[in-house]
């Protein structure tokens, strides 16, 4: 058509609050014009397609944001020298306890704890019978028998059911704040507003999901041997979760 050298010129116009359009100029470079060829309303973008693609925005990246400021795991807090390694904070252990008996487990089986068992303790029972596997290997149980904070034996626990306990069921013990010898003096504040003297204690102890934490079950009898009730008490804190007998 005589145009010569010919080329599309590409622009945008009407720029605002509701999108923009694109115009398109047709340039003949030998003539030294540029004339207005067509204009095509490409795309409208409309305010609710940004909001839309502003959020998904968002939810891509707050959960990288999430990982800098994760909130601290129960029992786990961040290690004070600043290598960024989780610790967990355990109580100090009363000799003879029960806490002091998980602890010599040591680190292989400490975490894996399913129940610590302990009779006749008044406070402290003779022995602390505890079952426990080791986390990391999901290996089989052992039946350790612990007295004195040494262990003096450790059987294959021969227990089929205990074969399906999850990892939920492991006692935590960052949350062994109420270690035996507190809990028997709960019991005694409870037989003493009966009128009754505590003698001695059969404890149980046991993870109740990760919401409740381990639960110490106390069955106690009287200085002569006959029984008083049994009270349930949490471990994270010492609140009396439930209680039969003490009449």
């Amino acid at each position: 058509m005589g145009f010569g050298a010919t080329e599309l010129v590409f622009g945008v116009t009407n720029p605002g609050f509701g999108g923009f359009s694109c115009l398109c100029w047709v340039s003949n470079s030998s003539r030294g014009t540029t004339q207005p060829g067509w204009r095509y309303n490409l795309m409208k973008i409309q305010t609710q397609a940004v909001s839309a693609w502003l959020l998904a925005m968002l939810v891509l990246i707050a959960p990288l944001q999430a990982q800098d400021a994760l909130p601290p795991i129960d029992g786990l807090l961040p290690d004070s020298g600043g290598s960024g390694i989780p610790t967990v904070t355990i109580p100090a252990a009363e000799p003879g306890s029960a806490l002091e008996a998980m602890l010599a487990l040591g680190e292989k089986y400490s975490g894996g704890i399913l129940e610590v068992t302990g009779r006749s303790g008044s406070p402290a029972p003779r022995e602390w019978v505890i079952l426990a596997r080791n986390p990391d290997s999901n290996g089989k149980l052992h039946q350790f028998k612990v007295a004195g904070g040494q262990i003096v034996a450790d059987v294959m626990s021969l227990n089929p059911a205990e074969t399906f306990r999850s990892s939920g069921d492991f006692i935590s013990l960052a949350s062994m704040q109420v270690d035996s010898g507190a809990a028997y003096m709960i019991a005694q504040k409870k037989a003493a507003a009966c009128g009754a003297s505590l003698g001695s204690v059969d404890y149980s102890l046991s993870a109740r999901g990760k919401s409740v934490g381990p639960v110490w079950t106390l069955q106690c009898a009287d200085s002569n041997g006959r029984p008083l009730g049994k009270i349930e008490i949490l471990a994270r804190s010492g609140d009396v979760i439930a209680s039969s007998g003490f009449k």
